[in-house]
């Protein structure tokens, strides 16, 4: 199953930032919020393409101001080439939001 993952470091950013905006994000990405799991700084979202499921998540980590951001993004249908932008794009939404 093709996947990708982006981390990034997001100074003066705490992960309760990154979390509470996850869910916009992923929206203004096109996709659908599957679950949230705050204790863990995790949104799950799902998007159908081409009758292929896309799941995708952002999950954050402390330490302090500089969030630790991770977005994956994987299907067992859709290229690698086409999840590596889905997963930029979410990352540019959220960076947006922030």
């Amino acid at each position: 199953m093709p996947k990708v993952r982006i981390e990034k470091s997001l100074d003066g950013k705490s992960p309760d930032d990154c979390f509470n905006l996850s869910t916009t994000a992923f929206t203004n990405a096109g996709f659908s919020i599957f679950k949230t799991r705050e204790i863990a700084w995790l949104v799950i979202a799902h998007r159908k393409e081409n009758d292929a499921l896309i799941e995708a998540s952002i999950g954050a980590r402390p330490p302090g101001n500089c969030a630790q951001v991770v977005v994956s993004v994987s299907s067992t249908d859709i290229e690698k080439d086409v999840l590596q932008a889905h997963a930029e794009n979410i990352l540019q939404e959220l960076e947006k939001l922030l």
